[in-house]
């Protein structure tokens, strides 16, 4: 059903002179790279925490309110992260920004990996939230630069619109990955290992769910590296003749 929705409106926008959205706006490699980055930045960027929380609450027995402000220190960590992009991609350009931001993302989970039943929030949470953060806030920053960069002013929503758009996908996309990991995994060890701990049954589940967002770090940094390039400034096209009303209206 999505993939007929999806070819009836590549049907659709190839026809109609009022597009929505004009498929010429998917020429740029740039652009398509920065929301295919920003899909991919999405997903870790809810995924990793929401694991997280899970393994907090359920594994080491915090409180929502417990975490919740423990977890700040990963806000400010994107915080910190956007500032530094902002003034890193006019120097060193996209790809190196943002294959450092998802270089961070991926270690941070790597070090995720290796949450334990035993741990604690600075043993197994703190330091890593440090390295993720920044790394979520070089990324998007640089993707969303990407994206709006080149873009004529009267196509600026439409090209802010389409990465908010691959950003909540992601998410979406990347929560749900997650969390199947995690579940698979756990109901896995459950079956070879019958009787088992179940705090050790969920702590399997929440390690392989980090490694899927290792890899979903990895298929970003690859994008970045393959499709983001300086973006062109696109020449003003004149608007629609129907979409402007005249004097005598």
């Amino acid at each position: 059903m999505t993939e007929m929705s999806a070819n009836a409106f590549a049907l659709i926008e190839s026809r109609h002179r009022a597009l929505l959205v004009p498929l010429r706006f998917f020429r740029s490699r740039t652009r398509v790279g920065a929301n295919a980055v920003m899909l991919l930045i999405g997903a870790l960027a809810f995924a990793v925490p929401f694991i997280l929380t899970l393994y907090a609450q359920q594994v080491l027995g915090y409180s929502a309110v417990q975490f919740g402000v423990g977890s700040v220190v990963l806000a400010i960590g994107v915080a910190v992260g956007a500032i530094v992009g902002q003034a890193a991609v006019l120097k060193l350009g996209l790809r190196p920004v943002a294959a450092t931001g998802l270089a961070l993302v991926g270690a941070g989970s790597l070090l995720l990996t290796q949450v334990s039943v035993g741990g604690s929030y600075f043993a197994d949470i703190f330091f890593r939230l440090l390295v993720v953060g920044p790394g979520i806030g070089l990324a998007f920053v640089t993707a969303t630069v990407a994206a709006l960069g080149g873009v004529a002013e009267h196509e600026a929503g439409l090209a802010s619109g389409l990465s908010n758009t691959a950003t909540q996908i992601g998410g979406a996309l990347g929560v749900a990955i997650a969390t199947t990991v995690a579940v698979s995994r756990s109901h896995d060890y459950l079956a070879a290992n019958e009787g088992a701990n179940p705090l050790v049954v969920l702590n399997e589940g929440y390690q392989s769910a980090f490694l899927a967002c290792v890899v979903l770090a990895g298929i970003g940094l690859a994008l970045a590296l393959l499709l983001l390039g300086r973006p062109r400034r696109e020449p003003h096209e004149p608007i629609d003749a129907v979409s402007v009303p005249s004097k005598s209206d």
